[in-house]
């Protein structure tokens, strides 16, 4: 998060210094006008002469602060792709791991890695943690099998909460 903030502020300075640069050059236009309208020769500064130099001592200032913060900015970028590259590898191996220990996303994920026979596998789908699930498989479509009943071993007259953690046995009658 600190490279977003580093990336902020950079911004924010090249902005002020943008605006204080056209107030120099604003109060520097004003100058020469006065000095041109002015005959007398005078050997102390104006008012705007002197704000004039107090900006350029804040610009170089500002600009000072402005090329730490772009190295800082440049060093967070560095270490922000080396850390992409890091959790990229690790992604790889995640789903390496994934794919030689039977994790699939769904049925049809399953299906298409080579597993054609109905049967429980283990799934991880997108919106929740990993989980055994029994795959319907047929040639056209795959489904995930919500409710199984084939010979009234299980009773299904249950409660609420029976629903909604799921009960009976994969392998045959349950819901999950």
């Amino acid at each position: 998060m600190n490279q977003f903030k580093d990336i902020s502020l950079l911004v924010i300075m090249a902005l002020q210094i943008t605006l204080l640069m056209l107030r120099i050059s604003e109060m520097i236009n004003r100058s020469e006008e006065a000095v041109q309208s002015n005959d007398s020769n005078k050997t102390t500064p104006t008012a705007e002469e002197t704000a004039i130099q107090l900006l350029k001592v804040e610009i170089k200032e500002l600009e000072k602060q402005l090329m730490k913060v772009e190295q800082n900015a440049s060093v967070e970028i560095q270490l922000l792709k080396v850390e992409i590259k890091e959790l990229t590898l690790q992604l790889g191996e995640v789903k390496q791991t994934a794919e030689n220990i039977g994790i699939y996303r769904d049925c049809k994920d399953a299906y298409n890695k080579g597993k054609n026979t109905s049967g429980v596998y283990l799934i991880n789908p997108q919106t929740c943690s990993l989980m055994n699930v029994y795959c319907q498989m047929g040639t056209d479509e795959q489904w995930i099998v919500f409710q199984r009943r084939q010979d009234g071993s299980v009773n299904f007259d249950r409660s609420w909460v029976d629903y909604v953690n799921g009960f009976g046995e994969l392998e045959g009658e349950h819901w999950l």
